[in-house]
């Protein structure tokens, strides 16, 4: 995994954790009375659906991105690549199935 890879999946991570306390916080206040349990589940809902976009919009960040690298460099595509790696575990099982 890239070290970039990597930094993507502990900022996915992240927002997780934060979605989690949010709920928490929420419960907390309407426990409190400071918000009405509708308030609260707009207020986590709103939220939660921001985390959404922005995971979703860094995601295709990402994407394009990599694409342009990609191009730039002449490396194959990310579906070119599993699709390779699919073909050559085919291969490896029907040399192992010859092998027995």
């Amino acid at each position: 995994m890239s070290k970039f890879e990597n930094q993507l999946y502990n900022v996915v991570g992240a927002l997780s954790l934060l979605q989690d306390k949010l709920k928490e916080l929420t419960e907390d206040l309407i426990q409190n009375n400071d918000y009405t349990q509708e308030e609260g589940r707009r207020i986590v809902t709103d939220i939660s659906y921001k985390i959404q976009t922005e995971v979703e919009q860094l995601q295709q960040n990402v994407r394009f991105k990599y694409d342009e690298v990609s191009r730039q460099y002449n490396l194959p595509d990310v579906e070119k690549i599993k699709q390779d790696i699919v073909i050559v575990l085919e291969n490896i099982k029907q040399l192992a199935a010859l092998g027995k």
